[in-house]
């Protein structure tokens, strides 16, 4: 009554008394005693060894485990609740991965075991794309059960930054291409001024402006920031899980009918008009000193005059 699944089968009369266990499970490992009771009582011992696979193995971070470029790879796998516990070994290839660490737990019942396994690959030794797999084996299992994840380098933006036609003309069209090759891919373009405060957002690619003798003056970037389409120097890209920001700068040669025979700065009264408070060095990122309002309207006294 008390084992339901526990049966005496066999011809009695011939004496065969068979036990029979139905749906066996891990309770059922265990040692059974059969005994004959005559005079004296005979028995003889039984041990009854219970296998049980491991569940599915479980690589952490599957299906996909992003990494940046340059950094070691580690991987954990494990395979739970097994009898014996199970043989875990990492495949790439088709070949088998030497070096993994390996740890076991007895659970509470005392018999199963879970298996952990930690591989652990230094950057030279992995590509994006790759697919490495967890294999998972015990005599329960013994054609093992396996889990893959796909392995996703992510490097930053290699940009390339070009201006076409070079030289260009006074007041005509320039674009700007900005290419690059990033993982993950690029979502979005931005471009900036280098004058504070002034950039356009969205540009996609290639971004078109108006030649300005503001544009460029050798080294000299300077941006009006009142101008919708004002000039650029740069454009930025960024990405959607961000690895980082990269820029690239350009220098737009300008061509003109009648530039100024100095070129290093116009007259402070034309940059107040349009309304330009200060210059930029791009190869050193300095800003110089900013031109007040009263320097600008006691500039255009002295122009007036």
């Amino acid at each position: 009554m008390g084992y339901p699944r526990y049966d005496i089968v066999g011809d009695h009369s011939k004496g065969e008394y068979h036990l029979l266990i139905q749906r066996t499970d891990i309770q059922d490992d265990a040692f059974f005693e059969c005994q004959a009771i005559q005079a004296a009582i005979r028995s003889r011992p039984a041990r009854l060894t219970v296998l049980v696979p491991p569940d599915d193995p479980v690589i952490v971070g599957a299906p996909v485990v992003s990494l940046r470029a340059g950094d070691h790879l580690n991987l954990t796998c494990h395979a739970d609740n097994a009898k014996p516990a199970a043989s875990i070994i990492w495949i790439r290839n088709g070949l088998v991965l030497s070096g993994a660490m390996y740890s076991k737990t007895l659970l509470r019942d005392g018999k199963r075991e879970s298996t952990v396994s930690t591989l652990y690959l230094s950057p030279s030794n992995i590509e994006s794309g790759q697919h490495i797999t967890c294999r998972a084996s015990n005599k329960a299992a013994p054609n093992g059960k396996d889990a893959t994840v796909t392995i996703d380098i992510q490097h930053l933006p290699i940009v390339n930054l070009t201006v076409e036609p070079q030289p260009v003309l006074e007041g005509n069209l320039v674009r700007f291409h900005c290419g690059a090759k990033a993982n993950p891919p690029v979502i979005y373009y931005r471009a900036q001024q280098l004058a504070p405060g002034s950039e356009q957002t969205d540009t996609g690619p290639s971004l078109t402006v108006s030649a300005s003798p503001f544009l460029n003056q050798q080294t000299h970037v300077v941006s009006p920031p009142v101008v919708p389409l004002s000039p650029v120097g740069r454009l930025f890209l960024e990405q959607g899980e961000p690895v980082s920001e990269k820029h690239a700068i350009t220098l737009l040669h300008l061509s003109a009918l009648s530039l100024p025979k100095q070129t290093h700065c116009p007259l402070v009264s034309e940059l107040c008009g349009l309304g330009i408070m200060g210059w930029t060095h791009v190869e050193q990122r300095h800003p110089f000193p900013s031109i007040s309002n009263e320097t600008c309207a006691k500039m255009q006294g002295d122009t007036q005059k």
